[in-house]
């Protein structure tokens, strides 16, 4: 599970990249692609760290996938300008997994609860970003593949016929 979504989450930011440096997407590609990797290192090594104090097992594909999602939500902002607050983010994504956690499993997606306190404490909102026509056909397939591997077809189902029920 954990690597289709990591996968799946590459995907989208190397695709925001080549549609960056198309002019596809309205973002400079350098940004996209500097915070992605400024966000894995801190999102890693903060991981690392928090693990051992601790005493926790880490799980590399978690911190990458916490990475990738706060880059496709933050920004695409510059490290160089926002080094700041990219590290925050970072950080308080991968100590929400250890400090709001029950039984050792994290009560809050870290990347919601870091882009909740970014914007609470720094002022800086988060938006889906590459949500566009452009990239829709990948976030449906990634979507579709998801669901089809957790098995949850129900829910979806049951939130798009309330949906359109209550667009109708």
């Amino acid at each position: 599970m954990y690597r289709l979504i990591l996968y799946f989450l590459l995907t989208l930011w190397v695709a925001s990249i080549i549609l960056s440096l198309t002019d596809i997407l309205p973002y400079n590609p350098l940004d996209i692609l500097s915070s992605g990797i400024f966000l894995s290192v801190v999102c890693n090594l903060a991981n690392y760290l928090l693990a051992k104090i601790f005493h926790a097992r880490t799980n590399l594909e978690s911190a990458y996938i916490t990475a990738l999602i706060l880059t496709l939500i933050v920004g695409p902002l510059s490290p160089i300008e926002n080094l700041l607050m990219l590290t925050f983010i970072g950080v308080v994504a991968m100590a929400s997994k250890y400090v709001l956690a029950l039984n050792k499993k994290h009560i809050f997606n870290p990347a919601a609860t870091a882009a909740l306190l970014a914007a609470i404490v720094l002022h800086n909102g988060a938006s889906w970003w590459i949500g566009s026509i452009y990239t829709l056909p990948l976030i449906v397939l990634g979507g579709f593949l998801i669901l089809t591997k957790i098995k949850r077809s129900e829910l979806v189902i049951g939130f798009l016929a309330v949906y359109f029920l209550t667009l109708i």
